[in-house]
């Protein structure tokens, strides 16, 4: 991927494998606390063929995809005054963990503070290398007994990152809307929109621009305390955000 200019390139070229671990508590009185520790791995992957097939088929824009090594792992930014970040070698570790507070503000109404700690390594591409706090508001609701909604926006804040440093905007806004269709006990049925404001400036295409996505999915019952989530992602404001992600969730209620 190249922004156009000749003093700056962005490269994103590769595949990321994230397994998280998420537990949530309730303390009683409408407040609930979590953790999020993700673990991750880069690596050049396996999935351009079968990606550029599924664009082909459904008559997705593929980008430069076409031009480019395939199963190749690159993740590099230059930006105008010299400074370059590279990723070009198979490798991961823990990620940034996250902790997180909520409380119930009334029905279907939440406020929750997230604050995520610099335990990634940011050389490696797990982590940023700075602390950073976000607040958003959640609101929920239904349009009948079987179709649900949700919507949900707040905004991050945070210091100068070990990546691309100083080119780090201090605050990010984001947004979410789901919808969720319960088919029966056991199957519901789900879609989301995603958005977030640039998160860098001063980089170029396609770093520089806000990011929206679209996820499908459905979730499974398997017992009565398990469920199983699964579906993909695709970036609808194209180049924004991976091309396609695949997700699987397996839950249980203590």
């Amino acid at each position: 991927i190249m922004d156009g200019q000749s003093d700056r390139r962005t490269v994103i070229d590769g595949e990321t494998h994230r397994l998280e671990l998420d537990l949530r508590r309730g303390l009683g009185n409408g407040w609930e606390i979590g953790a999020n520790l993700p673990l991750l791995r880069h690596s050049g992957g396996f999935l351009d063929q079968p990606i550029e097939d599924w664009h082909s088929f459904f008559g997705l824009p593929n980008g430069n995809r076409d031009r480019l090594p395939r199963n190749r792992l690159l993740f590099s930014q230059r930006s105008p005054d010299g400074s370059r970040f590279v990723v070009d070698s198979d490798g991961g570790g823990i990620g940034d963990l996250q902790l997180a507070i909520s409380r119930e503000l009334g029905d279907g109404l939440a406020l929750r503070t997230t604050l995520k700690l610099p335990t990634g390594d940011s050389d490696r591409l797990t982590g940023s290398g700075a602390a950073a706090l976000s607040g958003s508001l959640h609101v929920s609701g239904r349009f009948s007994d079987r179709l649900h909604w949700h919507a949900s926006g707040g905004v991050w804040v945070g210091d100068d990152s070990d990546v691309l440093q100083s080119r780090v905007r201090s605050a990010v806004a984001f947004g979410s809307t789901t919808l969720a269709w319960a088919t029966g006990n056991t199957l519901v049925l789900k879609a989301q929109l995603d958005s977030n404001s640039a998160l860098y400036e001063g980089t170029g295409e396609p770093l520089n621009r806000a990011s929206v996505q679209l996820s499908v999915g459905a979730a499974f019952r398997i017992a009565p305390d398990w469920a199983l989530d699964i579906g993909f992602s695709e970036d609808i404001a194209v180049e924004t955000a991976p091309d396609i992600v695949f997700h699987a969730s397996l839950q249980h209620r203590f």
